[in-house]
């Protein structure tokens, strides 16, 4: 016995919307300027020389608005970061002087091109500069060793928080896809036995 196509075809029809919507899903996820890394890094302490550029790495570009404003000790306004001229996937601060010591924070806003806002807050405090006494400072010279200097890189946590939810509707949509593929699947051998 052939049956024909009209159980199978709305089956068809919402098997390809639900593949169309999954598209559509993941390309409006993937869209997201999500935060992906800062220097300086989230709860760090970091001396007050030299003097450094507050920088925040975003995985899509910044559209206009994007900004971080800086507050410093007694929550004063210290600057605010704006798109980088360089990158449009960062924002980015120069103090003019070296920061004083105490807590800092970080509000930003992040601005996708397709106008989606996202918004976070991170900190890092400033050590105040002890004066070493001078049989310190011949100890220290003496013992000296290279340093290294924080990246913007971002860490193996942060690259995988992201790729993460980019994946996410992804998997959802091929869920739904499969689902679909299985009760049509099971619909066509039902109408097909006699």
């Amino acid at each position: 016995m052939t049956v024909t196509g009209s159980p199978s075809r709305p089956l068809l029809l919402a098997l390809v919307s639900a593949s169309l919507i999954g598209l559509v899903v993941a390309g409006v996820a993937a869209a997201d300027a999500d935060f992906v890394s800062s220097d300086p890094k989230d709860k760090a302490t970091i001396s007050a020389e030299p003097v450094k550029p507050i920088v925040l790495t975003f995985s899509e570009a910044l559209g206009s608005g994007s900004r971080a404003d800086i507050a410093g000790p007694g929550n004063a306004k210290v600057g605010t970061a704006t798109v980088d001229s360089s990158s449009n996937k960062r924002l980015r601060f120069v103090p003019d002087a070296p920061l004083p010591a105490g807590g800092y924070t970080i509000a930003w806003t992040s601005i996708a091109t397709d106008g989606h806002v996202l918004r976070g807050k991170l900190t890092f405090t400033v050590a105040s500069a002890a004066t070493p006494s001078p049989s310190a400072l011949a100890s220290a010279s003496a013992a000296a060793s290279p340093t290294v200097a924080p990246s913007a890189a971002p860490s193996p946590d942060d690259a995988a928080a992201s790729d993460t939810s980019a994946i996410l509707p992804v998997i959802a949509a091929i869920a739904i896809i499969a689902t679909l593929g299985v009760v049509l699947l099971r619909n066509r051998r039902s109408a097909a036995r006699p």
